[in-house]
């Protein structure tokens, strides 16, 4: 799965242009939003995201847990994954609230039908931890450093 970050004022009829010209596997693409722009205005968002979708792509929500209603968002926007704040993972193996506010988080997505993705994920001791909760899937530096697409 390859994970796209989507810049401000990225067009669909760009994207829809170059997913042709690279003639990318629009079923292994996954793009990304940040939850604080979504946000700002969500039925552009949600609108935005559908389209995408209905290319065959995937779509995620990344820094889930960093606005201030983190959970309101959920219900609002079509998304397939949730990546979950690093903020909430890189201090699970010190902390036993902030695993039990993590394990809640996971527990809640997943019962919306949703993937749920730990970011900074940088230690075999935190990789232990955030399988534990059946989170399905981790991005760090324990896993692998980010690459240029260009270069796989």
């Amino acid at each position: 799965m390859s994970f796209v970050s989507c810049e401000s004022g990225m067009g669909l009829t760009f994207l829809f242009e170059e997913m042709n010209r690279v003639k990318v596997v629009r079923e292994k693409l996954t793009f990304e939003i940040t939850e604080t722009t979504a946000v700002k205005n969500l039925v552009d968002a949600s609108d935005f995201i559908q389209e995408i979708k209905r290319l065959g792509c995937f779509f995620a929500i990344d820094d889930f847990g960093a606005g201030m209603a983190s959970y309101a968002y959920l219900k609002q926007l079509p998304v397939d994954y949730v990546k979950i704040d690093g903020m909430f993972v890189r201090d699970l193996d010190k902390n036993i609230e902030g695993f039990k506010i993590f394990e809640s988080m996971v527990k809640l997505i997943h019962s919306l039908n949703k993937k749920v993705v730990a970011e900074f994920v940088a230690t075999e001791g935190l990789f232990n931890i955030v399988t534990k909760t059946n989170v399905d899937f981790v991005q760090g530096y324990y896993i692998a450093k980010p690459i240029y697409l260009s270069k796989i």
